[in-house]
């Protein structure tokens, strides 16, 4: 049996694509498998810190007091506490010291209420469909909320979409998958997210998935990151594979049984 570690890290031989969700390993010498024998290959751990960015791109718009404003809101990984720390912070000087806008998650749910100060003066504008509030379940629309003293505060449509994944899915390039319903033919684990946004999520599976390997030369291999809903997951944490390590996993390759 071979074993692979791989990581994040940046060094001879290895390289990140540049939108940090695939790392090729080179191998020199190459690793030579007998051509006359079938072989497999199986992850047997891996860690994964959760830090894909939920919001990238967005802006916070509205209209107060006749002026349009729109702040943007910095690519990262957000919950409602965090984003109404933003809203608080670019409208406080507006209305002080609160702000104009407060997010209220509703667990039965998953549906948000935006409550709004100062609401004679203020209109929130869900027109752009890179609004903030697309991400807590609100849909593009035309037409401006105007609050007032009888509703002060309007209900999502939607579900919130702040944890906009849930499975972690790696691949490899020179596996054949035969068990994985994600339409990936080199699927080698895939594994719930089960920990919170900057934490790590560390995985030794019990049963392992066994794949064959369709090439008997290894000069390199290519492992990626990708969700169930099959966005690119940079491993990098968009740092260009510095530290800290955000990614590793180790991959085991042994004579298939027959």
């Amino acid at each position: 049996m071979s074993a692979i570690y791989i990581n994040n890290q940046t060094g001879s031989g290895k390289t990140i694509n540049s939108t940090g969700n695939k790392i090729t390993v080179s191998f020199n010498p190459c690793i030579m498998l007998n051509n006359t024998k079938k072989y497999q290959m199986a992850l047997i751990n891996s860690s994964i810190v959760y830090c894909h960015p939920n919001c990238v791109g967005l802006s916070l718009n509205f209209v107060y007091k006749g002026t349009n404003y729109s702040f943007p809101v910095e690519t990262g990984l957000y919950g409602l506490s965090d984003l109404n720390s933003f809203f608080q912070e670019v409208t406080a000087s507006l209305y002080p010291p609160n702000g104009l806008i407060n997010c209220v998650g509703q667990e039965s749910t998953g549906q948000i209420l935006l409550y709004c100060n100062d609401y004679a003066n203020l209109q929130i504008d869900f027109s752009s469909p890179n609004n903030i509030f697309t991400i807590l379940g609100f849909p593009v629309t035309s037409s401006k909320f105007q609050p007032s003293s009888l509703t002060p505060y309007l209900l999502s449509t939607n579900r919130s979409s702040l944890n906009n994944i849930s499975t972690f899915i790696i691949t490899c390039d020179i596996a054949n998958s035969f068990y994985n319903n994600s339409g990936l033919s080199n699927l080698i684990y895939s594994s719930p997210i089960s920990v919170s946004p900057y934490s790590t999520q560390a995985s030794e599976p019990r049963n392992l998935i066994w794949c064959d390997i369709y090439k008997s030369l290894i000069d390199n291999l290519t492992i990626s990151l990708v969700s169930d809903t099959l966005q690119n997951i940079d491993m990098t944490g968009g740092n260009s594979g510095s530290a800290p390590e955000l990614f590793s996993c180790t991959v085991l390759i042994r004579e298939k049984k027959e």
